[in-house]
């Protein structure tokens, strides 16, 4: 929020980015192709695991 050109902080939480979880339920992340062995160090979640 502006005021007089300087930012404010808002009173609610968040970063004031929206997040449209049906538009993101309409294009799921790809399996990685077997070659790519880098894709292959994350979980489906986008946390790292351990080779």
């Amino acid at each position: 929020m502006a005021d007089d050109g300087a930012l404010s902080p808002h009173e609610t939480p968040g970063h004031g980015v929206g997040f449209d979880e049906a538009a993101a339920r309409r294009h799921p992340v790809p399996e990685p192709p077997e070659h790519d062995h880098w894709a292959l160090l994350r979980n489906t979640d986008g946390s790292v695991q351990r080779p």
